[in-house]
């Protein structure tokens, strides 16, 4: 029995999941919110829903197999959150 055991745990794979696929971003005009230059050409990594990368195509690299989105003439910015609203309290007399 101990035997089975023993075999059993040694077929036992420790294999790392599979990696998240990177999707590349090419072409687009980003502009990174951080007051710099808007950049031309730009690529921007995406992997398990991070970005893992940006910069100019000319030096970031897009690994092999990665989708790649062409964004030629459109332009990326960071994501924009509205915080804007309105707390609701109670008003008249028995304040």
């Amino acid at each position: 029995m101990l035997l089975l055991l023993l075999a059993a745990c040694v077929g036992t794979s420790t294999q790392a999941p599979p990696a998240e696929p990177v999707t590349a971003i090419v072409g687009a005009t980003l502009i990174d919110g951080t007051g710099e230059p808007p950049l031309r050409d730009a690529v921007v990594l995406v992997e398990a829903g991070h970005i893992r990368a940006a910069g100019a195509r000319a030096t970031t690299a897009v690994p092999e197999g990665a989708e790649i989105v062409d964004a030629s003439g459109k332009t990326l910015i960071p994501g924009l959150i509205d915080l804007h609203s309105h707390y609701m309290t109670a008003s008249g007399p028995e304040l």
